[in-house]
């Protein structure tokens, strides 16, 4: 009697047996829940523009990013730091406000002369490549949108950034006589 009694103890220890010994197996713990992504939603506009304002880069450009999945919806109020946000000295932030201000749309025409600006200038390419693409779905066609386009379409030294601008000219509307056909 001794011996199992020894032995329903190390059972207990172990977690084999419930602990009143009557010899049932306890039940597993049930699976850890994982906590959804926080959707852009739940961030507000007010929270993300502080955000672009922050000293810590990742930071401002989770805001920007956060901004550019509401577009239009974070509203007019978000186009004047968005632009201001392509001088930033992060390139990941200059990136995410210029998509950013793509999702915007032709409501985004203040932005043109910074987003041709970053198209001709920045030297990082995945900043140029985004700039591009903003033009497309900001520009409609404008002289400063075709210029910094065609300039990048035909000059850009990174191929990638070359298709955008090219792709970007061809989705103007009305097509520009100065596009661009790969």
């Amino acid at each position: 009697m001794r011996q199992r009694s020894s032995l329903m103890r190390a059972l207990v220890l172990l977690g084999l047996l419930a602990p009143c010994g009557c010899g049932r197996k306890r039940p597993a713990p049930p699976p850890a829940v994982e906590e959804p992504a926080p959707s852009p939603r739940q961030h507000s506009v007010a929270e993300l523009l502080e955000g672009l304002a922050r000293k810590d880069p990742d930071e401002r450009s989770f805001a920007a990013t956060r901004l550019s999945l509401l577009g239009a919806d974070a509203g007019e109020v978000a186009l004047s730091p968005l632009t201001s946000a392509l001088e930033d000295p992060n390139a990941n932030v200059r990136s995410s406000a210029a998509v950013a201000l793509g999702k915007f749309g032709p409501k985004a025409q203040g932005a043109v002369p910074g987003l041709a600006r970053a198209l001709k200038t920045d030297e990082d390419r995945d900043v140029r490549e985004a700039a591009a693409v903003a033009l497309g779905h900001v520009g409609q066609g404008s002289e400063p949108t075709v210029g910094a386009l065609s300039y990048a379409a035909k000059t850009d030294h990174d191929a990638d950034v070359r298709a955008a601008a090219t792709k970007a000219l061809n989705r103007l509307s009305p097509p520009p006589r100065t596009a661009v056909r790969n």
